[in-house]
């Protein structure tokens, strides 16, 4: 009898514990899906179309195939500023200049995200618009660089906007959350919001991947100290540290980059995050920090993608690397100061500016 008695009382116990638990968790997975966002419907998409395109100040523009792009002909203030002017040509490229209609100036292409557009700085220090200064009227540098772009979106615009564009050379900036499709996502019934990326607010917003890998990744890099700094990457950035990544990455961009490839001279440009240079500044295995650079730089081999890490930009003539070229706070995790552009200018210029294919 008493052995029932017990029994009972344990089921019991079980049953109210899980009455408890369930509705907290199913509030929990609520709250996940709102932060995730959901898919955009037809109606939704209207919506955000009209709230993007009306709004006058906003630099966006609705885009069916890449979600966003930058506003073509527009005047006004760059998003991250309330003073920095922001002046796109009739594509949609930055600056006011047009397409030189000139055959025999050399035009290159640049396609990035917030590191290329040059967040917080003015525009006229990004390095392309340095390098851009320092070849004058024989090659015009075009940026194409919009904040939050993936490569996806990168060559999804390059296929709709920019592919009949006369240019030789087409430039890939790529950086560490580059592997992630980053897009708009519709919070809910009442609003949109960008992804967390766009926001500068890291996260995995909008992505099917379990955080568990990521932990793990994270734990690896604090249990080792020259690793350490890596653990300051937020989520997106750490995604560059999977294979699995990379593997889906490669085989999802892979048609259309061997499209460009064909027709056009194709560089990637790889920049370290401030995170990779302080790690290596401690003794850090190279090979562990600069995984992801050795994975772009075997997809460039096999593809036969001409391949630039700019690493050597920021090497110290005593040793180690320049972590000081990056803005300060959070932003500067990826994001170079004007000093941080002027020297991947100078770097880059003697690689990009020979004729190529």
């Amino acid at each position: 009898m008493r052995d029932s008695v017990k029994w009972l009382f344990l089921i019991g116990l079980v049953v109210l514990i899980g009455a408890l638990i369930l509705p907290a968790g199913v509030k929990v997975w609520r709250k996940a899906q709102d932060r995730a966002g959901r898919d955009i419907t037809e109606e939704d998409r209207e919506e955000l179309k009209k709230r993007l395109d009306q709004d006058p100040r906003s630099i966006f523009i609705f885009d069916p195939d890449i979600s966003y792009r930058l506003k073509p002909s527009f005047r006004g203030l760059r998003h991250d500023s309330d003073t920095l002017p922001h002046v796109t040509n009739s594509l949609g490229i930055l600056g006011e200049e047009e397409i030189n209609p000139d055959p025999s100036v050399r035009k290159i292409l640049f396609l990035g995200d917030s590191v290329a557009y040059g967040e917080h700085v003015p525009y006229e220090d990004v390095f392309i618009s340095r390098m851009a200064e320092q070849v004058g009227d024989s090659c015009q540098l075009l940026n194409a660089g919009c904040p939050g772009w993936s490569t996806h979106q990168e060559l999804a615009a390059y296929r709709q906007h920019f592919s009949d564009l006369p240019v030789d050379t087409v430039v890939i900036i790529f950086t560490l959350n580059d592997l992630l499709r980053f897009e708009w996502v519709w919070r809910n019934g009442n609003s949109f919001q960008m992804s967390e990326e766009l926001q500068g607010l890291g996260g995995l917003a909008h992505s099917k991947l379990t955080g568990r890998s990521l932990r793990k990744i994270r734990d690896r890099f604090w249990n080792r100290p020259g690793l350490r700094p890596l653990t300051n990457l937020n989520n997106t950035c750490l995604n560059a540290y999977l294979p699995k990544r990379w593997v889906d990455w490669c085989n999802q961009i892979q048609p259309a980059i061997r499209k460009i490839n064909e027709k056009k001279r194709l560089i990637f440009v790889i920049v370290p995050a401030r995170p990779q240079l302080e790690a290596l500044n401690l003794g850090a295995d190279p090979a562990t920090v600069l995984f992801p650079q050795r994975q772009l730089e075997h997809f460039c081999s096999e593809n036969g993608i001409e391949y630039i890490d700019l690493l050597g930009a920021f090497f110290l003539e005593t040793g180690g690397y320049d972590t000081g070229l990056f803005i300060h706070g959070g932003y500067g995790l990826l994001h170079l100061s004007p000093e941080g552009h002027n020297r991947v200018a100078e770097y880059l210029l003697p690689l990009i500016s020979s004729e190529g294919k």
